[in-house]
């Protein structure tokens, strides 16, 4: 599954306002012999990452792979110029939109994806940090906010 904000069927929008679409991204992942897809997420809203797993449960069972990797606060931060700045110079609702974006998407996701009752043996992995940028290329390609993949 490719989730995310941008997508060419529903109005929710990434703060960074995508060209490229989850349904492109999920696309590609069948092109490359998956099953890709999309589902329209705004993983900062607990309420559409509830929905999406109960959706994974009833169609799937389970999630066995993870990639939390959701940003989306480049465009916020400023570049190199601004890294200096004294705080109190800074944006408040900027500085805490980046504190939304990095901090409650990787609680909430989590929290409703990763529990399952039938879980196999083993602990749930979550990487969602530069490291895992290889893992989430392989696992779907590298502009999805959560990939998962089922057994076989």
């Amino acid at each position: 599954m490719c989730t995310g904000r941008s997508s060419s069927t529903r109005p929710l929008r990434s703060d960074y306002d995508r060209a490229e679409t989850i349904e492109e991204t999920a696309e590609l992942v069948t092109q490359l012999g998956g099953t890709g897809i999309p589902v329209a997420v705004d993983h900062l809203d607990p309420a559409h990452v509830s929905a999406l797993a109960e959706r994974i449960r009833n169609d799937y069972g389970h999630i066995d792979v993870l990639v939390n990797d959701i940003w989306g606060g480049e465009l916020l931060k400023g570049g190199p110029a601004q890294w200096n700045t004294p705080i109190w110079e800074h944006d408040l609702d900027d500085g805490l939109r980046i504190l939304r974006l990095a901090i409650d998407t990787h609680l909430i996701t989590p929290h409703h994806l990763l529990p399952a009752p039938d879980r196999p043996a083993g602990r749930p992995t979550r990487r969602g940090d530069r490291r895992n940028r290889r893992l989430q290329r392989l696992a779907i390609g590298s502009r999805c906010s959560t990939t998962w993949r089922r057994s076989p």
